[in-house]
């Protein structure tokens, strides 16, 4: 089994060298790596891994991480079988790429992808309001709630079924990603596209994760993302968009979570901008169903 590797990235030369520090020390090497960035030119990096990985580096005059990893598929080697989208920023085990395709070997043509478990180290200490929701609705890892909330499914003990995986830490049948386009939204920071790519997904196929192909997150601060109050506004109104694509998710529940979590953030001062953002999200969301407009026009602006 071929597999190819993509990797969006842009002016974050020290994720870029970890993440292919950790790749070249694989048991499991993959076929090729494409490396697709929109950034400054990161070919003195490329050059230092040229000997222990076949890289196939592309670069993007677009800056946008669904842009950058469509780009990567375009180029793909038509012998791969499988493809894992990787974020420059998450650092795979030396078992890692072996493990998940130890697993893969188990499982039939029903199933779309299989995603990698996450470690985080303070896993445990969700927001209050996420773990009181996961409580009343009995929410399983790796589920959708009601409102499209996805349920983690990181620092797993054991292998689950989900219902959508991570967009940058996940294995996909090639065949999978021919049949479902990814529609990019201009926006810098890939806000909800995992959620939005996996889940339709995830409603005919099978989609697991798998525990023993271990990986972590470089905790970084990103600056992709221009304020707190930017980031706020972008999630919830993503987190909106997502549930009026689905007809069986509730985006009145939706509405009346963005709300309470905005007011939650708002007074524990540290996120109040962000919670501002929120609500800027929940004013934005209302004003384009008075105005009967397309709540894209709102995220891509």
């Amino acid at each position: 089994m071929n597999i190819s590797i993509i990797i969006p990235t842009r002016n974050r030369p020290t994720q870029i060298l970890e993440c292919l520090n950790h790749l070249s020390n694989q048991s499991l090497l993959p076929d090729e790596v494409l490396i697709v960035s929109s950034g400054d030119s990161i070919k003195h990096i490329i050059n230092k891994f040229e000997k222990k990985l076949n890289i196939n580096y592309i670069q993007s005059e677009l800056a946008s991480q669904i842009h950058q990893r469509n780009l990567g598929k375009e180029n793909i080697n038509r012998k791969s079988d499988f493809v894992l989208f990787l974020d420059d920023d998450v650092l795979l085990e030396a078992s890692a790429i072996q493990k998940i395709m130890e697993f893969w070997d188990t499982k039939d043509n029903k199933t779309a992808g299989i995603g990698f478990n996450l470690i985080y180290p303070n896993s445990d200490s969700k927001p209050f309001l996420f773990n009181l929701y996961k409580l009343l609705y009995k929410s399983k890892p790796g589920s959708i709630t009601k409102s499209g909330m996805p349920i983690a499914y990181s620092n797993l003990s054991s292998n689950i079924e989900t219902q959508y995986l991570c967009g940058g830490a996940t294995v996909w049948r090639r065949k999978i990603l021919e049949e479902y386009k990814q529609k990019s939204i201009n926006t810098k920071w890939a806000q909800g596209e995992d959620l939005r790519f996996s889940y339709p997904i995830g409603q005919k196929y099978k989609l697991f994760a798998c525990a023993t192909a271990v990986g972590r997150e470089i905790e970084f601060e990103n600056k992709n993302i221009s304020s707190p109050f930017n980031q706020g506004k972008l999630q919830g109104l993503t987190d909106l968009y997502f549930t009026t694509l689905h007809e069986e998710l509730s985006t009145f529940i939706a509405l009346c979570i963005l709300v309470i979590k905005s007011f939650i953030n708002i007074l524990s001062i540290k996120k109040t901008m962000h919670g501002i953002g929120q609500l800027g999200a929940f004013y934005i969301f209302i004003k384009s169903k008075v105005l009967s407009q397309n709540l894209l026009i709102y995220i891509n602006n």
